[in-house]
């Protein structure tokens, strides 16, 4: 997977960012968490592949890149030996897809669904091994997925969720930040929070904002289809 991913993730030169140079912004949709738990009945996944699906077309379109490759946040936590264990189980797990103009949404999601359940199922690995494969191949992906969501999904959606678009507002802003586009699917469970933080100089301000509103209006558009 490392030796797959495209360097840099941006295939054009970066511009002027702004200050502070890394911006986070954030989405509330209802609409949106109902989309998505419709596709993923429909095309048998999970609701998060659903999400991972959407952001790689997304990311596609935005870097140039026809493959999409990214981290992963992943808990490891899954031996009952290490319940009792005070300390953080959390290691990187990369994912890489390849994604074509025109390919239909389902298709890219179950692919996407195939690669993540792949990613998690590795992710986990002594650490100093893998700092020698990554001399040996190159640095890992700056692009970042992670979804802290329980549930998996959103048990409290209301039963007809509000047609109109979700309301995107400010998170933060940072100097420095150590990815250069980081996706985050919020735990809130009555509505979709989604959050995007981007290197400005890549993604600027209001390519942050289009691109979340793009999710929603993607996957919208698919469930009405």
């Amino acid at each position: 997977a490392l030796e797959r991913v495209p360097r840099p993730l941006f295939a054009a030169p970066p511009g002027a960012p702004e200050e502070p140079r890394f911006v986070k912004l954030g989405m509330e949709s209802a609409a949106l968490g109902a989309a998505a738990t419709g596709l993923a009945a429909r095309w048998g996944v999970s609701t998060s592949s659903v999400l991972l699906g959407a952001y790689a077309v997304l990311l596609s379109r935005l870097t140039g890149r026809g493959t999409v490759a990214l981290q992963l946040i992943v808990g490891n936590r899954h031996d009952p030996r290490l319940a009792p264990m005070v300390a953080t189980l959390v290691q990187d797990g990369i994912f890489v897809l390849d994604v074509t103009p025109d390919q239909p949404l389902a298709e890219v999601v179950r692919a996407a669904n195939r690669g993540v359940l792949a990613a998690y199922r590795h992710a986990r690995y002594d650490p100093a091994a893998q700092r020698a494969l990554i001399e040996e191949t190159g640095p890992p992906p700056t692009a970042y997925f992670n979804d802290v969501r329980v549930a998996g999904g959103w048990p409290n959606l209301p039963p007809r969720p509000p047609a109109a678009p979700g309301r995107i507002f400010p998170v933060g802003a940072w100097p420095e930040v150590d990815a250069e586009v980081f996706f985050t699917a919020g735990p809130a469970t009555h509505t979709c929070r989604l959050d995007l933080l981007a290197d400005t100089s890549l993604l600027p301000r209001e390519a942050i904002e289009a691109t979340l509103r793009e999710v929603e209006t993607l996957l919208v558009s698919e469930e009405n289809t």
